[in-house]
């Protein structure tokens, strides 16, 4: 009651070849199939050697497929053994590549985006920075028309009302909420809008 050759060569195979934790996982599962099959014959054996009407030949013949099916599940308990450590092994190598693959697809990511950044940020925070100082310029100019404006004409709003709405309590207008800070501190440390310091 050999364990089949073939799963003999599989579980070798597994042992020191490279493959992944899924056919590795494969040859655990025929292993596992294969020790319950010793086990029922081993089983049907030990019943055989006490059977009271079996010849001395059946006796002797089920004891050594008894003692046989006690040694190849032996085998297969170790094969089982140094295959789960074998799987543990390519599942955290695996693993590890995968995460290497992440790491390396955020860095491209990243790198890009940073590029990204550096070109485009300078520009649109200028670009933001100028319009904010043009509503400040022309909310100044219409609370000074409002204050010399004739009777028959309607108070002007500021930009941000006329532009977004009106503003209810607790919403801050843009040029006093928005701070766009330097791109590169170290080489100035004066934002593109926002407090001076």
């Amino acid at each position: 009651m050999d364990i089949p050759a073939d799963l003999s060569e599989r579980i070798k195979v597994a042992l020191t070849e490279t493959l992944s934790s899924a056919d590795i996982s494969a040859v655990i599962a025929a292993v596992e199939t294969e020790s319950d099959r010793i086990k029922n014959d081993a089983e049907v054996a030990e019943k055989a050697t006490l059977d009271p009407l079996a010849s001395a030949e059946d006796v002797a013949a089920a004891r050594a497929t008894a003692a046989d099916a006690e040694f190849q599940l032996k085998r297969l308990a170790v094969a089982s053994e140094r295959l789960a450590a074998k799987l543990a092994e390519v599942q955290a190598a695996e693993q590890s590549a995968r995460n290497g693959e992440l790491y390396d697809a955020v860095l491209k990511e990243r790198d890009a985006l940073a590029t990204d950044l550096a070109k485009q940020y300078p520009k649109a925070a200028q670009t933001i920075a100028d319009l904010l100082a043009r509503i400040a310029a022309s909310d100044a100019a219409v609370a000074e028309a409002n204050k010399v404006r004739s009777r028959d004409r309607e108070p002007l709003m500021p930009v941000e009302i006329v532009a977004r709405g009106t503003l209810g309590p607790g919403v801050a207008r843009l040029g006093q909420e928005v701070m766009l800070p330097a791109f590169t501190p170290s080489v100035s440390r004066t934002p593109f809008w926002g407090p001076r310091w």
